[in-house]
């Protein structure tokens, strides 16, 4: 019976190099192009031959044949569409922290740099805003104008009681005057930050 298994496995394999000799074996089928009297039948070919189209040569395209007042809007779009991203990539990544989904790994640090792009100091700064705005029932609206690195520092301190304070300190302030504030608010309450964690 194992020699019948045997042979019936070696005809199979057989008959599967038979049939890629076969294919090997075959002429290569020519393609012929055609081309209209008149016409450039050196273009042509080129045509023919053209790949499918790129995304990054279309969008190159697109980008170079922008007027004016496109590109500004345009660039508003791309702005308000990264921070966007940058949010929901905090959200996912506070999402993989909780859960402890980075279990093939000995700690998120670790997940983080062996399987993203982001330094892990990064991706903490993601994870903190984005705990930050949803604990603090902060709307989008309310914060996009601050960017990004005056949210990264009232991250810290902001809650639900205090996200109107800490968002008009930032409307008014400096990057580097609202992390002044934000480490004497840190000082004088103990280094408490958000999420129970002390101030590094």
């Amino acid at each position: 019976m194992e020699n019948l298994v045997q042979e019936s496995s070696a005809d199979q394999g057989n008959e599967v190099c038979a049939a890629d000799n076969a294919v090997l074996a075959a002429p290569p089928k020519k393609s012929i192009l055609t081309f209209p009297k008149g016409g450039n039948a050196k273009a042509k070919a080129v045509d023919a031959a053209k790949p499918e189209t790129d995304g990054v040569i279309d969008l190159i395209q697109e980008i170079e044949n922008l007027e004016k007042a496109d590109a500004i809007e345009r660039l508003g779009e791309l702005e308000e569409g990264h921070e966007k991203t940058y949010f929901e990539i905090g959200g996912v990544l506070s999402v993989i922290q909780k859960n402890k989904w980075f279990d093939t790994c000995a700690s998120f640090d670790e997940w983080v740099e062996n399987n993203t792009a982001m330094k892990r100091s990064k991706a903490h700064a993601l994870t903190q805003i984005y705990d930050a705005i949803a604990n603090s029932g902060v709307t989008w609206a309310m914060v996009k104008h601050l960017g990004w690195t005056k949210l990264r520092a009232i991250a810290r301190v902001l809650t639900k009681d205090n996200a109107d304070h800490w968002i008009g300190i930032a409307s008014k302030n400096s990057k580097i005057g609202i992390r002044g504030l934000v480490k004497k608010h840190l000082a004088a309450s103990g280094g408490a930050v958000v999420g129970g964690s002390t101030a590094t």
